[in-house]
């Protein structure tokens, strides 16, 4: 089994998240006229990716593969060798399992420099470089403040919440712009009482996940849920990382914050 990333074009590449993924399914379906072994057949971007990622990572087909010799000389570094496929608007990468970490970092890290988009379907992270139509978040936890996280930040956080004293993860936008003022989680401990030697221990209770939304005629309201499934906390996170866009609040616990 392998570790996939997708480096994507961002001329074509949908902003929505139900679209978004709809149109990497067909994508994913490899149904142009091509060969997928061919970086001549996309965008100049995702080339200038390819060109990069091939350095550390050397494809394992196509024109541009390893010769035998080649490979030969990689010794254990032959794990870094990487299957691609290549379409005119992303490039699919199947890497082994032994490099994910490194090789979502450099990725993600490659996809900011030549301006393509970044996409961890292990994850669900997606990552557009041109930020310019969406804003900048920062991450806060009782630890640290994050100006700019990856989801792989927000995600840590959000696994430390289980870890006492850590009980609180804030992502909100940098200015005051956005009608989405701040998603955050809590977690709450519980002090016990222990027989015998009567010693207190916490033990943590359900997640809070909050947001503060404001309204068209500029109220602020703030909503609550109570979860202990710490997936469902990752999910809301992720959509609004992704997305930049409220989570649906229906069936959450809502009280005005402010009124104009």
């Amino acid at each position: 089994m392998s570790f996939y990333l997708m480096a994507f074009d961002l001329s074509g590449a949908p902003r929505s998240q139900g679209t978004f993924d709809e149109w990497v399914a067909r994508q994913t379906q490899w149904s142009e006229s091509h060969s997928y072994d061919d970086p001549s057949v996309s965008s100049e971007a995702l080339q200038n990716w390819f060109s990069e990622m091939k350095k550390t990572y050397p494809p394992m087909n196509g024109p541009l593969a390893l010769s035998n010799e080649e490979f030969d000389k990689l010794g254990g570094d032959e794990v870094r060798v990487t299957d691609y496929s290549i379409g005119r608007e992303v490039i699919y990468c199947a890497f082994a399992w032994s490099v994910a970490d490194e090789a979502h970092e450099h990725a993600r890290k490659l996809a900011a420099e030549q301006c393509v988009g970044f996409y961890c379907p292990e994850s669900g992270e997606v990552f557009f470089p041109d930020t310019a139509d969406k804003e900048p978040l920062e991450l806060r936890t009782n630890w640290a403040e994050n100006p700019l996280p990856t989801w792989r930040d927000v995600e840590q956080a959000i696994g430390d919440l289980t870890e006492e004293p850590v009980n609180f993860i804030f992502l909100g936008p940098k200015t005051t712009e956005s009608d989405i003022q701040f998603i955050q989680a809590v977690i709450e401990w519980v002090s016990e009482k222990k027989s015998l030697f009567r010693k207190a221990v916490k033990t943590p209770g359900p997640y809070c996940v909050e947001a503060q939304i404001k309204q068209a005629n500029g109220a602020l309201i703030h909503h609550c849920l109570k979860t202990s499934d710490i997936a469902e906390v990752k999910q809301i996170f992720m959509a609004y990382f992704n997305w930049r866009t409220a989570p649906d609040v229906s069936g959450w616990e809502q009280f005005s914050f402010w009124e104009p």
